[in-house]
């Protein structure tokens, strides 16, 4: 199953659906869930399970399960046919059922291609039961022909998908550079210059902060656009590591910058970064 899962960075989901943002590099990251368990035949205490988000602007997905095995079940945006994939780990195909709070619906599937053993439903965008899946506190009953019926948590993971798959693509903002100004606790302003580089160099941006009377702080690195809460929202990760910083385009001449976890922030808000003519060279 993780052969349809790109890992390009991981959300680590807390049980109110906050996030932590993480590098591409760390493989899995997870919200441990102890009541949420496989079911088996022996005494052996099963291992928790969690949610793990995979960022892909291409094909945002999510899948459930214990660390260091096979999901037992995940969910991967299909944007081309405006679709989301619902697998199945193991069991065998013919039909998924998902109850959510007891209420159950049915999907027609078919076997996952090469040696993964599960099976793939698919369902269209406006499926109002990914709603219900979405919704806070949800509890899933997934149920197949292999006769053992595994009880999953819902909410904020299989959201973020769903929302992102929802979403317009968000296309890297080459070639514009945005200014504007930020409080500091120690020096009459912060004055910052964001450039997203061009064509040449797509996916590159240069953010300078010009602490006023202090000096200048300035990274770069590589701009990514990240599965959406709400509007075009992008990742700002340095080549030398440090902070990972997020920014909403609000407007296209308008971007704000996000918490370090990605959430908005109406603080923040009160001081946009504006579009302007040229670039910084």
């Amino acid at each position: 199953m993780f052969a349809l899962i790109a890992l390009a960075g991981c959300d680590r989901l807390s049980s109110d659906g906050r996030s932590n943002a993480v590098s591409p590099a760390e493989a899995e990251v997870r919200l441990d869930d102890p009541e949420a368990m496989a079911e088996t035949a022996n005494t052996t205490a099963p291992a928790p399970m969690s949610w793990t988000v995979h960022h892909d602007p291409e094909s945002p997905a999510a899948s459930y399960g214990a660390s260091g095995a096979q999901p037992v079940f995940a969910l991967r945006c299909d944007r081309a046919a405006g679709q989301i994939a619902l697998i199945r780990g193991g069991g065998a195909p013919g039909g998924l059922g998902i109850a959510v709070d007891g209420a159950d619906k049915r999907y027609e599937s078919r076997p996952l291609r090469g040696d993964v053993t599960g099976f793939e439903a698919r369902t269209p965008l406006d499926d109002p039961w990914l709603d219900r899946m979405s919704a806070g506190g949800a509890r899933l009953t997934l149920s197949a022909n292999d006769g053992q019926p595994i009880d999953i948590i819902g909410g904020p993971a299989i959201r973020r998908v769903v929302s992102a798959c929802r979403a317009p693509k968000v296309e890297p903002i080459d070639g514009a550079t945005f200014t504007g100004a930020l409080p500091c606790a120690d020096c009459p302003g912060i004055d910052v210059t964001l450039t997203f580089q061009d064509a040449v160099q797509p996916g590159r941006y240069r953010l300078v902060f010009r602490y006023r009377e202090r000096g200048t702080i300035t990274t770069e690195g590589n701009a990514t656009a990240a599965p959406p809460d709400v509007g075009p929202v992008y990742r700002l990760a340095p080549d030398k590591g440090g902070e990972i910083s997020w920014i909403e385009q609000v407007r296209p001449d308008i971007i704000v910058f996000r918490t370090p976890d990605n959430f908005r922030s109406d603080a923040m808000a009160r001081y946009p970064l504006t579009r302007t003519q040229g670039q910084v060279q």
